[in-house]
């Protein structure tokens, strides 16, 4: 795996696991395996590793829309997305906590992750051919409700939630 890439994964468990501003560059450095200097040739601060994840977070919305677009359709976003969000919930957590107390960085996030995210639905809710995709359209909005609460330490019973949406899906 290129440096790069990996200086991000680590950033992601590390800042994830303990917060943006607990996280420190040789902690981020440490789980990568790489020197701490090294990551500066990469990025010029933690901020800059903390953009970079949110474009990351962006890149990902694009790439689920792209293969609903092709292939995957209504369902297979929205499943995706419940899942990207599940998988990531560590870093929502911590660059939804950053967003609260710095407004510049709530503005990267509502503008390359919220409002992308948003824009998706609606297109792919203007190509709806369905009642049911109607109905799986509908559960993109509770599925990003409980991915957010989640991320920011509300309990979500996930099974549960993933079960219901599914049942709604299958309705005809």
């Amino acid at each position: 795996m290129p440096r790069r890439e990996a200086i991000l994964e680590a950033a992601a468990r590390v800042i994830g696991k303990r917060g943006f501003e607990a996280a420190t560059v040789h902690e981020i450095a440490r789980a990568a395996g790489v020197a701490a200097g090294t990551i500066y040739l990469y990025f010029r601060s933690k901020d800059e590793i903390l953009d970079a994840l949110v474009a990351e977070l962006a890149a990902d919305i694009d790439e689920d829309l792209q293969a609903a677009r092709s292939r995957a359709g209504v369902a297979g976003f929205l499943a995706r997305r419940a899942e990207r969000l599940y998988e990531k919930r560590g870093l929502l957590r911590a660059v939804f906590a950053q967003a609260l107390v710095d407004s510049k960085f709530a503005g990267l996030v509502r503008q390359q992750v919220i409002r992308p995210h948003a824009e998706a639905v609606q297109q792919l809710a203007g190509r709806r051919k369905s009642k049911r995709e109607a109905i799986a359209l509908a559960q993109a909005a509770l599925w990003w409700a409980a991915g957010l609460g989640e991320a920011l330490g509300e309990q979500v019973d996930r099974k549960k939630l993933l079960r219901a949406a599914a049942r709604l899906v299958e309705t005809k």
